[in-house]
């Protein structure tokens, strides 16, 4: 059985407003998905999944729940699919109040099934948005629910049957916000709870309401401050465009994965202010829908050498500014650090077992005794060796 714990917070695939369609889990152990023609996807909710979470967390259901900022479901969904094709879940407000289709959390949990195997996905749904699920001022319980949606990899689309899950089992578990101090927020582990050099990774995305346009040849400007609860290793960002494409994608990088800063202290404040260049851009031309319009995003990965107490990585004081524009600032640069007694000069490493990383986590290098720098190519890198770990850059 294919397994797979992904937290991917961008939509990944195309989603559209809807009402009515709705799933559950059947005496036979059957999920059907309604075709939706106005996203051409299978795509239903079901708010007594979130219900029931809370009702087995707290052992009551409150009247006029109101969904607060941090809470959060983990999902866990497995079955055998009736279809090839990207699958996903997440966590949306359907009332009309909503305009049929809110985000409550930007994390869409996504990953690719195949026709007749069976699979496993789960991811956590942290309550990031509440702001429009408020204005009506009847706010029930039953406003969030958690939308299915898949698109097929290849079919007919005229009359498509429904999509199935047989053998098919969910769980939900609901959990309260932490308690964080006022400008303090909570930061989910990422969809690989650890990368190959063992760093515990989590991942923010950040909506930029700040940002409306974006050129080709520009920068994003940013300062980002803070004062971590856990030691981070290394942080990096990388800026999207969430708006569905005739090509059906949504999310579009429009930078490189970028490291900023590392080795930041338990503690201890921190204030960054770099410039990235921009190297794509979507043109409006290839939008879906005429109608649609830009959705700048970032996304935020910090590593840490242990995992966090709370679960979550918790910054206290934070801050995030963005603008895009002229260059404001310098790219980052960061200079070689040495962790851990590792033996470094004149762009050697010393040690007895050398092991190379680029940022993605893979390995690149390896050596015993010496490692010369220069013979990589330009980029970020990691290292650990029996004395620690070093992180470097090679232009």
């Amino acid at each position: 059985m294919k397994k797979v714990f992904l937290l991917l917070a961008s939509a990944l695939m195309g989603v559209a407003a809807f009402a009515g369609n709705t799933w559950e889990l059947t005496d036979s152990k059957e999920i059907v998905v309604a075709y939706n023609s106005g996203g051409n996807n299978w795509q239903a909710g079901s708010t007594d999944v979130v219900s029931e979470a809370m009702t087995a967390a707290t052992g009551t259901l409150a009247d006029g729940w109101t969904p607060a900022l941090g809470e959060s479901i983990t999902f866990t969904i497995s079955g055998i699919p009736s279809h090839s094709g990207k699958f996903q879940f997440a966590l949306i407000d359907e009332r009309q109040e909503a305009d049929w289709y809110t985000e409550m959390s930007k994390t869409y949990v996504s990953m690719n099934v195949v026709k007749g195997e069976k699979f496993e996905l789960s991811g956590k749904l942290t309550i990031d948005n509440v702001d429009q699920a408020r204005e009506s001022g009847e706010v029930a319980l039953t406003a969030p629910g958690i939308v299915l949606s898949f698109v097929p990899s290849e079919g007919d689309l005229e009359n498509p049957d429904p999509f199935t899950l047989t053998e098919a089992a969910y769980d939900a578990i609901f959990e309260e916000a932490l308690s964080l101090p006022d400008g303090a927020i909570a930061v989910d582990p990422a969809q690989e709870a650890q990368d190959a050099e063992g760093h515990y990774k989590y991942e923010r995305k950040e909506s930029l309401s700040t940002v409306t346009a974006v050129e080709a040849g520009k920068w994003f400007n940013v300062t980002i401050e803070g004062k971590p609860t856990t030691d981070i290793f290394n942080m990096q960002i990388v800026f999207a465009d969430n708006v569905q494409t005739k090509d059906e994608n949504w999310w579009h990088e429009l930078t490189k994965y970028t490291a900023f800063a590392q080795n930041k202290a338990k503690g201890a404040a921190f204030k960054c202010q770099f410039s990235i260049p921009v190297e794509a851009v979507v043109a409006e031309s290839d939008f879906m829908d005429e109608a649609a319009s830009h959705d700048f995003r970032c996304s935020l990965l910090f590593l840490t050498n242990a995992a966090a107490e709370e679960g979550s990585l918790v910054i206290e004081d934070y801050k995030l500014t963005v603008n895009a524009g002229d260059k404001a600032y310098d790219e980052p640069n960061l200079a070689v650090e040495e962790v851990s007694n590792v033996a470094f000069e004149n762009g050697v490493i010393y040690s007895s077992s050398i092991v190379v990383y680029n940022q993605a986590g893979q390995v690149v290098a390896t050596a015993s005794d010496e490692f010369a720098i220069n013979t990589l190519k330009a980029g970020i890198y990691f290292a650990k060796t029996a004395e620690g770990s070093i992180s470097f850059v090679v232009k």
